[in-house]
This record gives C-alpha cells, sequence and structure tokens, in this order.
C-alpha cells in the first residue's frame, strides 16, 4: 500500500510538470517563479494552483547528516485561502533538472495544513492576488 502511495505521488508531481502551461510570474537574478493557469481549481474560499521554482544555480536538499543532493527545480502544490489571504504548501517536489525535469529528489507532502501569510508586495503576495482573482 505504501509503494502504490508512493507512485501516485510521483506520478501525481509529474504530470504537472510535463503538461502544465508554465507561465512566469517573477523572475531575479537567483530564480525564476512560474505558475500554470491550467492547474488552478477554485472552490468557494480556497484555490490550489501548481508552482515551479526553477534555480540559476543548483541548490542543496539535506536528506540526512551525510546525504546532500542538488536540485535544480521545485514543484509546489499550494492551497491559497482567498479569504483569509494565507496559503498552505500540500506537497513539494525537488528535481535535479531545470523546470521540473531529471530525477526526482525528495518529494514531502504535508499532511496537517501549516498556514503562512505573505507581506505585501512580496512574490507570495503576488500570487495569492493572481490565483484568487483579486
Amino acid at each position: 500500500m505504501k509503494r502504490l502511495l508512493a507512485l501516485l505521488c510521483c506520478a501525481a508531481v509529474s504530470v504537472p510538470a510535463m503538461a502544465a502551461d508554465w507561465e512566469v510570474f517573477s523572475k531575479d537574478e537567483k530564480l525564476t517563479v512560474y505558475y500554470s493557469p491550467s492547474t488552478v481549481r477554485k472552490g468557494k474560499n480556497v484555490a490550489r494552483a501548481w508552482v515551479l521554482v526553477d534555480y540559476v544555480e543548483p541548490q542543496v536538499r539535506i536528506l540526512g547528516p551525510s546525504n546532500h543532493k542538488a536540485y535544480s527545480s521545485r514543484l509546489e502544490l499550494i492551497e491559497f485561502d482567498c479569504a483569509e489571504d494565507r496559503r498552505s504548501s500540500l506537497q513539494t517536489s525537488y528535481r535535479s533538472g531545470p523546470m521540473g525535469s531529471g530525477d526526482l529528489i525528495d518529494t514531502v507532502t504535508h499532511v496537517a495544513k501549516s498556514w503562512g501569510y505573505d507581506s505585501p508586495g512580496t512574490v507570495g503576495a503576488a500570487l495569492l492576488e493572481q490565483v484568487c482573482g483579486k
């Protein structure tokens, strides 16, 4: 059963990277943030969307005391609470290649929601406005 769940999680993460219509949302000298309008799902007060962060320089994911792996992109499924202006990461996957390609380094599925608030004028706050249609 655990194997099936892991396989389904990997499949869920790989599909958005390959099939999504990624649009540049923000870019600076260190990274580019993309989001996929076709993956936005809206409910009464919440919305979900896939976000892709593509790094110029490889980043390091620490998986254990002596287990460090480089990744160049990160895929994240984010849930936005449009009424309360907050967000929660549901799943994050780290990939060795750019634009969600390459080997899967790690996947974290967040079981308990941990809501966070973005300061006004940040990429996170602008993304919430875009996805929620504010």
